[in-house]
């Protein structure tokens, strides 16, 4: 089944005309090696790392080389567990992923459970688009996830995550939102050479 959404997409799209510039060379992009930075950074991935019972709510576009679309996406992690919401403008229906370490399954819009061996089968079956889920978990907290090499590091004055490559997709941060614990992402882009996806979080509800 296949989901397009463009109406709504544009008005989205709209919204994040302010893109920097990603595709600069390595030898373009500012490594930070002072030990201030290093420190505070590697403090904030400790703490990030160990929040891992939060929910967010936000907007996504999503670009693929052959359409585009947007939803409403509502994610709860508890631990290693998460469900994910995508809920389509103008009653078109929702999915559902949810999952673990050890299980993975999707929900229709017609209420049909589906399974296979990973979350990104999963999504690239049902949506025709699919991101790493364990470490997208990560990137929408403004911190690499633990298990790739992280290259084209880039950190703002005070040490948050402006843009990175990590598993083929290049992640930038675009704006933070100040929230009680810590300031976190409030709008990303992440593109590889087959998906762009744009995210607006409008709510961070940290447990």
């Amino acid at each position: 089944m296949r989901v397009i959404f463009l109406p709504l997409l544009a008005v989205f799209l709209s919204g994040c005309a302010e893109l920097p510039r990603i595709f600069a060379p390595q030898s373009d992009i500012p490594q930070i090696d002072q030990d201030s930075h290093q420190r505070v950074w590697r403090q904030r991935i400790a703490t990030l790392t160990a929040l891992q019972n939060w929910t967010l709510t936000d907007k996504v576009a999503i670009q693929t080389e052959i359409e585009s679309w947007s939803a409403q996406i509502h994610w709860r992690q508890t631990g290693s567990d998460y469900q994910i919401r995508l809920i389509a403008p103008f009653g078109q229906g929702t999915y559902e992923l949810r999952g673990n370490e050890a299980e993975f399954s999707i929900r229709t819009p017609d209420n049909q459970v589906l399974q296979a061996d990973s979350p990104e089968a999963l999504m690239q079956q049902q949506l025709q688009w699919s991101a790493p889920v364990g470490a997208l978990s990560y990137w929408v907290r403004g911190i690499p996830g633990p298990a790739e090499e992280v290259t084209g590091l880039r950190l703002d004055e005070q040490s948050l995550l402006l843009d990175m490559q990590q598993n083929d997709w290049r992640i930038s941060v675009l704006r933070y939102l100040n929230t009680s614990a810590v300031q976190l992402p409030g709008k990303l882009f992440m593109h590889n050479d087959h998906y762009k996806i744009r995210m607006v979080i409008s709510k961070w509800d940290i447990q």
